[in-house]
């Protein structure tokens, strides 16, 4: 965090920085700790949280350190729809669980990310969700590199580089459910039939600072099991839904696809 903020510093000219924390909950870390790395001069926060309580919270955490002057503004909305009244430095969105299920990150990200200005940094940098065929009889063994997996290749690759992109193939279905068009994976022949299914989330935070497989509850794996294992089939279908319960659809292909995410 604190080397994207002095990213942003160098990048551009204007003080203080418009920074956007989306998600704060009621003790703002990410931001409250920065505080004591910069100058409210150069940095400012808008604080979001759906939570009024949590929002309140935060600006008290704030003043109670003596850092009330590093916040601009605090809203109490849904960042998924929330519109800055200018273009932003920093985006900064704190909303997400492992395999990107059940918290809105995607959604939020879809609609803060375009809002920055050109050049702007968003924090997480990039997150992907990536499927993998994986042996459960090695897979929580003490020998990390015993593991057996099988990449399958990602579901979804999110950071502001694409975020436009995505947003414009939301498809909408005759109900109004919003999501993201389908896609599907080739499983590569000859496998242990007897393999099973996960999905693996991975996140850059800025620049070499990253957070791979158990380094984090976000980031440990989503084993499938209401799925089996793999057996003879030779492709993955999956779809990303957006909404009040977000989350991926994945299904073989040969059933039919399911009416709500499978874990």
């Amino acid at each position: 965090m604190r080397l994207a903020l002095q990213a942003a510093l160098e990048r551009f000219s204007e003080r203080p920085l418009d920074i956007l924390y989306a998600g704060c909950g009621p003790f703002a870390p990410l931001g409250l700790l920065l505080t004591h790395c910069f100058s409210p001069l150069d940095v400012r926060f808008t604080l979001i949280d759906i939570h009024e309580l949590s929002l309140s919270s935060a600006r008290r955490v704030f003043e109670a350190f003596g850092r009330g002057e590093f916040i601009g503004d605090c809203w109490a909305c849904d960042a998924a729809t929330y519109r800055h009244p200018t273009a932003m430095h920093v985006v900064i969105a704190e909303t997400m669980q492992r395999a990107l299920q059940k918290e809105p990150q995607v959604a939020v990200i879809l609609n803060l990310a375009p809002q920055l200005k050109e050049g702007g940094i968003l924090v997480p940098e990039a997150i992907t969700v990536r499927s993998a065929l994986y042996d459960a009889r090695h897979e929580f063994g003490p020998i990390a590199s015993a593991r057996i997996r099988i990449d399958l290749g990602p579901l979804l690759e999110l950071d502001a580089e694409n975020a436009r992109d995505l947003l414009r193939r939301i498809k909408t279905d005759a109900a109004g459910a919003r999501s993201l068009p389908q896609g599907c994976l080739r499983i590569p022949a000859g496998l242990d039939p007897e393999l099973r299914l996960m999905l693996r989330t991975s996140v850059k935070v800025f620049g070499p600072a990253a957070l791979d497989d158990y380094d984090s509850g976000i980031t440990y794996p989503v084993h499938l099991h209401k799925l089996g294992s793999c057996g003879p089939r030779r492709e993955l279908a999956y779809c990303y839904r957006l909404g009040c319960k977000p989350g991926f659809e994945v299904w073989w292909p040969s059933s039919a696809a399911p009416s709500s995410p499978v874990f």
